[in-house]
Protein backbone atom coordinates (compact mmCIF):
# COMPACT_ATOMS: atom_id res chain seq x y z
CA UNK A 1 0.00 0.00 0.00
CA UNK A 2 0.92 3.43 -0.75
CA UNK A 3 1.48 6.42 1.31
CA UNK A 4 -1.16 7.85 2.47
CA UNK A 5 -1.77 11.26 0.62
CA UNK A 6 -1.84 14.62 3.20
CA UNK A 7 -4.59 16.68 1.64
CA UNK A 8 -3.11 20.00 2.33
CA UNK A 9 -0.15 18.85 -0.03
CA UNK A 10 -2.31 17.48 -2.50
CA UNK A 11 -4.35 20.86 -2.51
CA UNK A 12 -0.88 22.60 -3.21
CA UNK A 13 0.05 20.05 -5.73
CA UNK A 14 -3.41 20.44 -7.87
CA UNK A 15 -2.95 24.58 -7.07
CA UNK A 16 0.29 24.26 -8.66
CA UNK A 17 -0.70 22.06 -11.19
CA UNK A 18 -3.77 24.15 -12.89
CA UNK A 19 -1.38 27.46 -12.91
CA UNK A 20 1.31 25.29 -15.35
CA UNK A 21 -1.37 24.20 -17.36
CA UNK A 22 -2.87 27.63 -17.61
CA UNK A 23 0.02 29.20 -18.71
CA UNK A 24 0.96 26.42 -20.98
CA UNK A 25 -2.59 27.02 -22.58
CA UNK A 26 -4.43 24.12 -21.47
CA UNK A 27 -8.40 23.55 -22.50
CA UNK A 28 -10.83 24.90 -20.59
CA UNK A 29 -12.18 21.29 -20.19
CA UNK A 30 -8.86 20.02 -18.21
CA UNK A 31 -8.64 22.87 -15.97
CA UNK A 32 -12.14 22.79 -15.17
CA UNK A 33 -11.50 19.13 -14.23
CA UNK A 34 -8.65 20.33 -12.00
CA UNK A 35 -10.33 23.10 -10.52
CA UNK A 36 -13.33 20.55 -9.42
CA UNK A 37 -10.52 18.06 -7.93
CA UNK A 38 -9.12 20.90 -5.72
CA UNK A 39 -12.76 22.59 -4.67
CA UNK A 40 -14.02 19.11 -4.28
CA UNK A 41 -10.84 18.44 -2.06
CA UNK A 42 -10.96 21.95 0.19
CA UNK A 43 -14.65 21.29 0.97
CA UNK A 44 -13.57 17.98 2.60
CA UNK A 45 -10.51 19.31 4.45
CA UNK A 46 -12.59 22.71 5.22
CA UNK A 47 -15.75 20.01 6.49
CA UNK A 48 -12.55 18.16 8.57
CA UNK A 49 -11.90 21.04 10.14
CA UNK A 50 -15.22 21.83 11.29
CA UNK A 51 -16.25 18.58 12.83
CA UNK A 52 -13.23 18.58 14.80
CA UNK A 53 -13.69 21.97 16.13
CA UNK A 54 -15.92 20.58 19.05
CA UNK A 55 -12.96 18.54 20.31
CA UNK A 56 -10.61 21.16 19.60
CA UNK A 57 -12.86 23.34 21.91
CA UNK A 58 -12.66 20.95 24.69
CA UNK A 59 -8.43 20.48 25.02
CA UNK A 60 -8.87 24.51 24.85
CA UNK A 61 -11.09 25.02 27.79
CA UNK A 62 -9.35 21.98 29.88
CA UNK A 63 -6.15 24.60 29.51
CA UNK A 64 -8.01 27.39 30.39
CA UNK A 65 -7.50 28.80 27.20
CA UNK A 66 -11.49 29.76 26.44
CA UNK A 67 -14.31 29.78 28.20
CA UNK A 68 -16.15 26.29 28.12
CA UNK A 69 -19.43 28.69 26.60
CA UNK A 70 -17.61 29.24 23.52
CA UNK A 71 -20.66 28.16 21.34
CA UNK A 72 -22.61 30.11 23.11
CA UNK A 73 -21.09 33.70 22.34
CA UNK A 74 -21.43 36.58 19.31
CA UNK A 75 -17.55 36.46 18.64
CA UNK A 76 -17.85 32.66 17.91
CA UNK A 77 -21.65 32.62 16.17
CA UNK A 78 -20.10 36.15 13.39
CA UNK A 79 -17.23 33.91 12.42
CA UNK A 80 -19.88 30.99 12.18
CA UNK A 81 -22.30 33.28 10.00
CA UNK A 82 -18.96 33.93 7.83
CA UNK A 83 -18.00 30.86 7.43
CA UNK A 84 -21.41 29.49 6.56
CA UNK A 85 -21.71 32.24 3.32
CA UNK A 86 -17.61 31.81 2.54
CA UNK A 87 -17.28 28.16 3.57
CA UNK A 88 -13.90 28.20 1.23
CA UNK A 89 -12.51 31.37 2.69
CA UNK A 90 -12.96 31.63 6.15
CA UNK A 91 -11.41 30.00 9.02
CA UNK A 92 -12.59 28.84 12.32
CA UNK A 93 -13.19 31.03 15.16
CA UNK A 94 -10.83 28.69 17.10
CA UNK A 95 -7.96 27.95 14.38
CA UNK A 96 -5.42 29.48 15.64
CA UNK A 97 -6.03 29.62 19.12
CA UNK A 98 -3.28 27.43 21.12
CA UNK A 99 -2.75 26.77 24.90
CA UNK A 100 -0.56 28.93 26.25
CA UNK A 101 2.23 26.04 27.53
CA UNK A 102 3.18 23.24 26.13
CA UNK A 103 1.77 20.91 28.99
CA UNK A 104 -1.73 20.08 27.03
CA UNK A 105 -4.35 18.79 28.96
CA UNK A 106 -6.74 16.09 26.86
CA UNK A 107 -9.65 15.29 28.16
CA UNK A 108 -11.87 12.15 27.20
CA UNK A 109 -13.80 11.88 25.15
CA UNK A 110 -17.39 10.21 24.33
CA UNK A 111 -16.26 7.95 21.46
CA UNK A 112 -19.47 6.64 20.34
CA UNK A 113 -20.72 8.65 17.71
CA UNK A 114 -24.01 10.53 16.99
CA UNK A 115 -26.35 9.33 14.49
CA UNK A 116 -26.84 12.72 13.18
CA UNK A 117 -23.27 13.72 13.23
CA UNK A 118 -22.80 13.07 9.66
CA UNK A 119 -25.76 15.22 8.79
CA UNK A 120 -25.56 18.20 10.57
CA UNK A 121 -22.06 18.44 9.69
CA UNK A 122 -22.95 20.02 6.15
CA UNK A 123 -24.59 22.92 7.98
CA UNK A 124 -21.19 24.37 8.61
CA UNK A 125 -20.80 24.75 4.47
CA UNK A 126 -24.29 25.33 4.09
CA UNK A 127 -24.41 25.80 0.16
CA UNK A 128 -27.65 26.83 0.02
CA UNK A 129 -27.55 30.19 2.71
CA UNK A 130 -28.33 32.84 0.40
CA UNK A 131 -31.02 31.07 -0.54
CA UNK A 132 -31.98 30.58 3.34
CA UNK A 133 -31.19 34.06 3.84
CA UNK A 134 -33.82 34.74 0.63
CA UNK A 135 -36.45 32.84 2.14
CA UNK A 136 -36.03 33.85 5.69
CA UNK A 137 -34.85 37.26 6.49
CA UNK A 138 -35.51 40.50 5.60
CA UNK A 139 -32.04 41.46 4.69
CA UNK A 140 -29.56 39.90 2.37
CA UNK A 141 -26.85 41.59 4.13
CA UNK A 142 -24.72 39.90 6.86
CA UNK A 143 -26.19 40.05 9.81
CA UNK A 144 -23.75 41.33 13.02
CA UNK A 145 -24.57 39.83 16.19
CA UNK A 146 -23.73 41.83 19.28
CA UNK A 147 -24.99 41.81 22.81
CA UNK A 148 -27.53 44.55 22.94
CA UNK A 149 -29.45 44.67 26.29
CA UNK A 150 -31.86 42.20 26.07
CA UNK A 151 -30.25 39.49 24.23
CA UNK A 152 -26.95 38.52 25.74
CA UNK A 153 -25.60 35.55 23.71
CA UNK A 154 -26.91 33.74 20.82
CA UNK A 155 -29.17 31.25 22.61
CA UNK A 156 -31.23 34.19 23.08
CA UNK A 157 -31.64 34.94 19.82
CA UNK A 158 -32.02 31.81 18.90
CA UNK A 159 -35.39 31.52 21.28
CA UNK A 160 -36.10 34.89 20.31
CA UNK A 161 -36.54 33.26 16.48
CA UNK A 162 -38.37 30.25 17.56
CA UNK A 163 -41.40 32.33 20.26
CA UNK A 164 -41.76 34.72 17.02
CA UNK A 165 -42.20 31.80 15.01
CA UNK A 166 -39.61 32.34 12.88
CA UNK A 167 -36.82 29.78 11.87
CA UNK A 168 -33.62 30.61 13.53
CA UNK A 169 -30.27 31.58 11.28
CA UNK A 170 -28.13 28.64 10.70
CA UNK A 171 -25.13 30.01 12.62
CA UNK A 172 -27.88 30.09 15.45
CA UNK A 173 -28.97 26.59 15.17
CA UNK A 174 -25.06 25.52 14.90
CA UNK A 175 -24.46 27.35 18.13
CA UNK A 176 -27.01 25.39 19.98
CA UNK A 177 -26.43 22.19 18.24
CA UNK A 178 -22.40 22.44 18.68
CA UNK A 179 -22.93 23.44 22.75
CA UNK A 180 -25.09 20.42 23.32
CA UNK A 181 -22.37 18.19 21.85
CA UNK A 182 -19.86 19.13 23.21
CA UNK A 183 -21.38 18.96 26.31
CA UNK A 184 -22.48 15.22 25.45
CA UNK A 185 -19.11 14.42 24.34
CA UNK A 186 -17.45 15.59 28.15
CA UNK A 187 -19.59 13.04 29.96
CA UNK A 188 -20.16 14.95 32.48
CA UNK A 189 -17.13 16.76 33.19
CA UNK A 190 -19.08 20.41 31.63
CA UNK A 191 -22.13 21.37 32.92
CA UNK A 192 -24.95 22.51 30.41
CA UNK A 193 -24.62 25.99 32.58
CA UNK A 194 -21.10 25.98 31.48
CA UNK A 195 -21.07 25.20 27.70
CA UNK A 196 -24.14 27.65 27.66
CA UNK A 197 -23.37 30.53 30.27
CA UNK A 198 -20.11 29.98 31.28
CA UNK A 199 -18.59 28.92 34.95
CA UNK A 200 -20.94 29.37 37.97
CA UNK A 201 -20.24 32.91 39.97
CA UNK A 202 -21.05 34.16 43.17
CA UNK A 203 -24.15 35.76 42.18
CA UNK A 204 -25.92 32.45 41.19
CA UNK A 205 -26.97 31.00 38.19
CA UNK A 206 -27.32 32.76 35.09
CA UNK A 207 -31.40 32.29 35.26
CA UNK A 208 -31.19 34.31 38.44
CA UNK A 209 -28.66 36.76 37.53
CA UNK A 210 -30.94 37.22 33.96
CA UNK A 211 -33.94 37.61 35.30
CA UNK A 212 -33.99 39.74 38.31
CA UNK A 213 -36.02 42.87 38.45
CA UNK A 214 -37.93 45.50 40.18
CA UNK A 215 -41.33 45.03 41.37
CA UNK A 216 -42.00 43.29 38.00
CA UNK A 217 -40.06 45.48 35.47
CA UNK A 218 -37.65 43.48 33.38
CA UNK A 219 -34.25 45.16 33.69
CA UNK A 220 -33.48 43.96 30.46
CA UNK A 221 -36.21 46.12 28.83
CA UNK A 222 -34.93 49.33 30.36
CA UNK A 223 -31.40 48.54 29.25
CA UNK A 224 -32.68 48.04 25.90
CA UNK A 225 -34.13 51.75 26.20
CA UNK A 226 -31.12 53.08 27.50
CA UNK A 227 -28.82 52.07 24.41
CA UNK A 228 -31.35 53.70 22.08
CA UNK A 229 -31.33 57.42 24.38
CA UNK A 230 -30.72 59.21 21.30
CA UNK A 231 -31.71 62.34 22.89
CA UNK A 232 -29.00 62.01 25.80
CA UNK A 233 -31.51 62.47 28.43
CA UNK A 234 -30.43 61.51 31.74
CA UNK A 235 -30.94 58.06 33.31
CA UNK A 236 -32.90 59.65 36.26
CA UNK A 237 -35.32 61.23 33.70
CA UNK A 238 -35.56 57.63 31.74
CA UNK A 239 -36.11 55.53 34.64
CA UNK A 240 -38.88 57.64 36.02
CA UNK A 241 -40.44 57.70 32.73
CA UNK A 242 -39.52 54.35 32.07
CA UNK A 243 -41.55 53.27 35.09
CA UNK A 244 -44.41 55.71 34.78
CA UNK A 245 -45.04 53.88 31.62
CA UNK A 246 -45.14 50.36 32.81
CA UNK A 247 -47.62 51.88 35.60
CA UNK A 248 -49.58 52.67 33.23
CA UNK A 249 -49.88 49.43 31.73
CA UNK A 250 -52.14 46.78 32.69
CA UNK A 251 -50.29 43.99 32.44
CA UNK A 252 -47.45 44.82 35.07
CA UNK A 253 -47.63 44.86 38.84
CA UNK A 254 -50.22 46.16 40.86
CA UNK A 255 -47.76 47.20 43.77
CA UNK A 256 -46.78 49.51 40.63
CA UNK A 257 -50.45 50.86 40.21
CA UNK A 258 -51.63 51.34 43.55
CA UNK A 259 -53.64 54.97 43.30
CA UNK A 260 -52.96 56.21 46.33
CA UNK A 261 -49.23 56.08 45.84
CA UNK A 262 -46.79 58.21 43.79
CA UNK A 263 -43.55 57.95 42.24
CA UNK A 264 -41.02 59.81 44.07
CA UNK A 265 -37.46 60.25 43.96
CA UNK A 266 -36.71 57.04 46.57
CA UNK A 267 -38.52 55.34 44.20
CA UNK A 268 -36.35 55.90 40.95
CA UNK A 269 -32.86 55.90 43.26
CA UNK A 270 -34.34 52.31 44.69
CA UNK A 271 -35.10 51.35 40.69
CA UNK A 272 -31.44 52.74 39.58
CA UNK A 273 -29.66 50.93 42.88
CA UNK A 274 -31.04 47.48 41.88
CA UNK A 275 -31.07 48.16 38.20
CA UNK A 276 -26.77 48.74 38.63
CA UNK A 277 -26.26 45.89 40.58
CA UNK A 278 -28.12 43.88 38.24
CA UNK A 279 -25.75 45.01 35.27
CA UNK A 280 -22.41 44.41 37.10
CA UNK A 281 -23.93 40.98 37.23
CA UNK A 282 -24.14 40.82 33.69
CA UNK A 283 -20.94 42.08 33.09
CA UNK A 284 -22.49 44.99 31.20
CA UNK A 285 -20.02 47.87 30.61
CA UNK A 286 -21.00 51.91 30.77
CA UNK A 287 -21.88 52.81 26.88
CA UNK A 288 -20.48 55.53 25.24
CA UNK A 289 -22.01 58.12 23.14
CA UNK A 290 -20.03 57.61 20.38
CA UNK A 291 -21.48 53.59 20.86
CA UNK A 292 -24.78 54.84 21.04
CA UNK A 293 -24.47 56.48 17.71
CA UNK A 294 -23.13 53.26 16.15
CA UNK A 295 -26.09 51.56 18.25
CA UNK A 296 -28.12 53.82 16.11
CA UNK A 297 -27.05 53.46 12.74
CA UNK A 298 -27.09 49.52 13.08
CA UNK A 299 -30.72 49.92 14.27
CA UNK A 300 -31.35 51.47 10.98
CA UNK A 301 -29.87 48.85 9.22
CA UNK A 302 -31.78 45.72 11.07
Amino acid sequence: MGAEIDPEEELERLREQYLTLENEGADAETLKNISNKYFNLLEDVRREDLSNEIHWAAVLIENGNVEPNIFNTFEWVNTCAEQIEYPLDTETHLSNTYPLNDDWKYPLFQDDDYLFDDHWKDLDLLKCYKEYIDKNCDENEFFYYRENGVFFNPLEQFLHYVRGGAIPRPELLLSVAKAFHLYFCRQGELTLEEVFFGKPTKSGSYAKRRNENFKGIDFRIFEHSVRRNYDNSTLEELAEIFILNKINENEWSDDLKDENSSLGAEDVDSFLRKYRRWKAKQGIKKISKKANLLNRDKDAHE
